[in-house]
């Protein structure tokens, strides 16, 4: 299907998202698949490839029930902040920084 379209698996999973309605957030740090990303609105899956993509689902969830996460579920206390130390964890637009609080694999600190 990606070939069909001149694309990669990636771009065809993002433009399903789209077309379904719903916000897609790609994440990268790798210029070329930041580029990838967003060339995502040049092309249609058509209704039979939109559907084939809807079949691959098996009905089973990857991870645990988001009503399952809880403290007494996983004993795990949020940590509070560390203190900003002159720093802002807020972004340009005045959200958070994703690069720095809450993502998986993010240390907590800004890159310097």
């Amino acid at each position: 299907m990606a070939r069909a379209h001149g694309k990669s698996p990636a771009q065809v999973m993002l433009r399903w998202g789209l077309q379904h309605g719903r916000s897609v957030i790609p994440t990268s740090t790798t210029p070329h698949r930041i580029a990838e990303n967003i060339d995502v609105f040049d092309f249609e899956l058509t209704g039979d490839e939109m559907t084939a993509i809807d079949g691959l689902d098996t009905g089973r969830r990857g991870g645990p029930e988001p009503d399952a996460v809880t403290l007494e579920a996983f004993g795990r206390e949020i940590p509070p902040p560390e203190p900003s130390q002159g720093r802002s964890d807020a972004g340009v637009d005045g959200r958070t920084d994703r690069r720095t609080v809450g993502w998986p694999g993010a240390s907590g600190r800004r890159p310097r």
